[in-house]
């Protein structure tokens, strides 16, 4: 069985706008699969989160996007049999998920959410809710005696909740969609944006045959020396020969890209 355990650092509290400013992932063993610091491409800060999870603009500034490790994350989650974390169904998953990650489940593989798994041990009831008030993982980890000191960062969080997993489930854990936490694992397909739709540009009118009707008006004109005529010739020819230097520079600007 291929577990692992993940946990995320964020610029805010809201998936659908806040980042991840860090991913840990480890395996079953406690062995780390993958920790990095990410840069956000839409925050320059995120004071209120910098309180909670000390994670600095500064600290992130010349590190990577979260999308430059997508072939890798992606890779870790879809060879999991069990992905464990704190409020991952309702937190870190769709904080992933909402960044760019595609994820297509393994056969049975289930995700398990310690959070909603404690929140039934703790035995606190919500009354205006209903059901079980979910407990921070400090409430959870000291519970079963492990939290070391203060640290707040994805790794130290995404092992003390491996270590509240095995409490709960037993080691090796004893797992079925029927007990409190555990969930089918979802597929998340990306949705790849659809390319820019090719801009096609009509080829102006010559003019030629207003000139033309131009000139045959002027000559109406020599004939009957009626001024109404002169005037329609000298707009009909305005208009033609403007038209027509729009259409030289379109052809001389074709011929310099063919020749780019």
């Amino acid at each position: 069985m291929n577990i692992i355990c993940l946990d995320i650092e964020t610029t805010g509290l809201d998936p659908d706008s806040d980042e991840i400013l860090q991913l840990s992932i480890i395996d079953g063993a406690g062995e780390i699969l993958f920790n990095e610091y990410i840069l956000p491409t839409e925050h320059d800060c995120w004071p209120s989160a910098q309180k909670v999870n000390h994670i600095s603009p500064a600290m992130v500034q010349d590190c990577k996007p979260l999308l430059y490790y997508a072939d890798t994350i992606q890779r870790i989650l879809e060879d999991a049999d069990v992905i464990v974390g704190y409020n991952i169904r309702g937190f870190d998953l769709p904080f992933i998920f909402n960044g760019g990650i595609g994820y297509d489940a393994k056969p049975g593989a289930i995700v398990v959410d310690v959070m909603i798994a404690f929140a039934k041990i703790y035995g606190k009831h919500d009354d205006y809710h209903g059901g079980y008030k979910w407990q921070k993982l400090r409430t959870c980890a000291s519970y079963y005696s492990y939290y070391k000191g203060k640290a707040h960062n994805s790794l130290d969080d995404a092992r003390a909740t491996l270590f509240c997993f095995y409490k709960i489930f037993g080691d090796p854990p004893k797992l079925s969609r029927r007990l409190t936490g555990v969930y089918r694992s979802t597929s998340n397909f990306v949705k790849r944006k659809s390319p820019n739709p090719v801009k096609t540009v009509s080829t102006p009118k010559s003019g030629n045959l207003m000139i033309g009707f131009g000139f045959f008006v002027l000559l109406v004109f020599f004939s009957s020396f009626d001024p109404f005529w002169l005037v329609i010739a000298a707009l009909l020819l305005y208009f033609g020969f403007k038209r027509h230097k729009i259409y030289k520079n379109f052809k001389q600007d074709e011929v310099s890209k063919q020749a780019d």
